[in-house]
């Protein structure tokens, strides 16, 4: 942004240029802003930012925002498996609960949908990886409302 590459007009880019300005409950309202000209994303860099932005910037900020959000939930799906899979210990099959809290898995569903379906994979996968039947594990996740929303998961082994 110092080097004007992003936004196409001349404008002061200072405040975004901040650390810890741009917050993560930004990301839901532009990953999910559904119009051509993704007016959403406009108003809000024109809002938050003082800076004004033509279709392209937009769509840049867009695909950041999806690429950030696909990692973040990958790597959150890699933590939950984790502490699933330390926690388990399959032969006794025991259960394990775990959840997850954060502004994007409150809001956006995609993100939340793409964080139990990478716990599912690693749980499955290494579970026939170390000789155990991947059916008889069973995977679920759920929303629990108590206050706040968790991106909950628990893991029920059934003896094979």
């Amino acid at each position: 942004m110092d080097r004007q590459l992003l936004f196409s007009t001349s404008c002061e880019a200072t405040r975004i240029s901040d650390p810890y300005s741009f917050h993560t409950a930004y990301m839901a309202p532009i990953m999910e802003d559904a119009s051509l000209d993704l007016s959403s994303v406009g108003n809000l860099f024109a809002t938050e930012f003082g800076i004004a932005t033509d279709l392209g910037d937009r769509q840049i900020i867009r695909t950041f925002c999806d690429c950030v959000a696909s990692r973040a939930s990958r790597l959150s799906g890699a933590i939950l498996a984790a502490l699933v899979l330390k926690s388990t210990d399959y032969t006794l099959a025991k259960k394990c609960t775990v959840a997850l809290y954060g502004a994007l898995f409150d809001v956006n569903v995609m993100i939340y949908n793409d964080t139990v379906a990478t716990m599912q994979k690693l749980v499955a996968d290494y579970s026939s990886r170390n000789g155990g039947d991947a059916g008889a594990v069973e995977v679920r996740a759920s929303i629990q409302s108590r206050f706040i929303d968790l991106v909950g998961a628990s893991i029920n082994a059934a003896s094979a």
